[in-house]
């Protein structure tokens, strides 16, 4: 505005990208709308880039997500990535930019269009008996990267919510119902206390919150206050989808499907929201 005045700044999501690649380039990507939008036609990614809506920023993170986990496996890219860097280079541990770089290249100069699924994932709707016990306090301590722990956490839950979108989306195509299921997750944000709204086959809104693991149907998840909430506030329409025995490379899933209020697991309290107030003395 000093130096040019009556011109835009063009603070756009790319200037934000590079700000935020710059300053933590551990957790983001340099990005490029038009890059983001070749790029899912030629993986035949779910997700179609829109110009302009905010959507954009948590899809183009999850996706980078999954094409730096397949990068990470593939040893050849990675030793010759590391010989072209010399000393005056910044070794980027945690392959952000050589994850742009690969979706760069892979849009301009790759001419063939590579799903990253080529088959629509199968998952098992399994219809098991589960219960819930109440699990002893143990005070045995441990080391472990919480930071690591949560990014691959996340990186499956995200993948499992693409999944359960994918199901839904037939489910309703079947049904002939033409309105669309949103990712409200990556749409709107956290906080709704659900992922997916869907629609039933008569058109009414599904509340679907999706828990997914790689492990079986037995292991432990984390229901947040919000999710609680919402469970009890649309007890007729609010699903929890628990995908297990996830497979990615084979695309395939387990899953287990609960409607209603979700307080018969919610029996096991692990933290609580604490609020100091101070008070004013006389």
């Amino acid at each position: 505005k000093k130096h040019h005045p009556g011109l835009k700044t063009y603070q756009d999501q790319r200037a934000v990208f590079v700000y935020l690649a710059f300053r933590f380039p551990e957790t983001y990507f340099l990005y490029k709308f038009s890059m983001f939008e070749k790029f899912c036609k030629k993986v035949d990614y779910p997700y179609k880039p829109k110009g302009g809506i905010n959507q954009n920023i948590s899809e183009y993170i999850t996706l980078c997500n999954i094409v730096r986990h397949e990068i990470k496996k593939d040893n050849e890219l990675l030793n010759l990535h590391r010989s072209r860097l010399d000393d005056t280079c910044y070794p980027d541990q945690s392959l952000s930019i050589l994850t742009q770089d690969v979706i760069f290249t892979a849009t301009e100069y790759l001419n063939i269009t590579i799903p990253i699924n080529k088959q629509q994932p199968q998952i098992t709707l399994t219809t098991n008996n589960v219960n819930v016990s109440n699990a002893s306090i143990s005070f045995t301590p441990i080391i472990m990267d919480f930071l690591k722990q949560q990014k691959e956490n996340q990186r499956i839950g995200d993948l499992g919510e693409k999944y359960v979108l994918l199901y839904e989306q037939e489910i309703i195509k079947k049904w002939s119902i033409k309105k669309t299921v949103e990712h409200v997750s990556k749409s709107r944000g956290d906080g709704l206390g659900y992922d997916i709204l869907s629609l039933d086959k008569n058109g009414l809104p599904k509340y679907i919150e999706v828990k997914t693991t790689k492990s079986g149907l037995g292991t432990q998840f984390f229901i947040t206050r919000n999710e609680l909430e919402r469970s009890k506030k649309e007890q007729n329409s609010y699903f929890l989808y628990r995908l297990y025995n996830f497979d990615e490379d084979n695309s395939t899933a387990d899953l287990f499907i609960h409607c209603g209020d979700l307080t018969e697991y919610c029996i096991n309290p692990t933290t609580y929201k604490v609020n100091l107030k101070e008070e004013k003395g006389d």
